[in-house]
Order: structure tokens, then sequence, then C-alpha cells
């Protein structure tokens, strides 16, 4: 599921990572350009988008994977058809000992997991992953 404003502000301006007025001129354009208000904050350098992720993960409670800092297997990557991956916001990565490690963008969506693991036809461990 996708944070909305406030909970984005419970996480990045009440700690102080981010100042109150640079993250309403973010939301306030964000509602005006129709722009995703995460990927302005990220776009504005207010904030990195791998110490975002991490901070969505940590409250999602799941774990946060970077897959920019990841070896992608081309097999594994395409145990997951397009289509499906587009839809469900999801990729999957590689193989652990525990199975196919998937990153999704809202890891909570049970629909899309049980999806995703029937199609790959093993265990899948979720990651939440940024939309970048």
């Amino acid at each position: 599921m996708a944070k909305t404003a406030e909970e984005l502000k419970e996480l990045l301006v009440v700690p102080g990572l981010i100042k109150e007025e640079d993250f309403a001129l973010a939301q306030t354009d964000s509602a005006t350009s129709g722009r995703d208000l995460v990927e302005l904050l990220v776009d504005r350098d207010l904030i990195k988008d791998s110490q975002l992720g991490q901070l969505i993960a940590e409250d999602l409670s799941v774990r946060f994977l970077d897959i920019t800092q990841e070896k992608v297997d081309n097999q594994i990557l395409m145990m997951i058809p397009e289509a499906v991956a587009k839809e469900f916001k999801a990729v999957a990565i590689n193989r652990a000992e525990d199975g196919v490690r998937v990153g999704m963008v809202d890891p909570s969506n049970v629909e899309a997991r049980h999806a995703i693991e029937k199609r790959v036809g093993e265990v899948i461990n979720v990651f939440y992953i940024t939309p970048r």
C-alpha cells in the first residue's frame, strides 16, 4: 500500500529528516502536478531513494532491498512475465537458500504475493523496493 502524505510526514518530518516547509512545498506540487510525492521528495534531493526505501520498509515491517546493489539473475527475472511485473510492481531478483527473492513496491498486497508465488512455482521472499 502506498504511503499517504500524512504517513510520509510522520516518517520524514517528525524525526527531522526533512524540513516541514520543504515537505509542504513538495506536497503542494504533487497535488497540482499529479506527480507522486515520493518521487518529488527524491527528485528534489530532500532524501535519498535508498534511505526513504529503508524507512518505508521498516514502517511496513519488511526488509528493504536496493535492487541497484543486487546482482539480478536473468533466468529468475524472467520467472515473472512483464505484464504481471508491471501490474503488481514486482521483480524477481535472484534465488537464495530460502526461496526466490522478489522485490515489490507494495509487499502488503497478498493477492499479488499469491499470484507471483503461483507463477514462480517456488517459495518467495518478499522485500520492499522503491518505485525507482
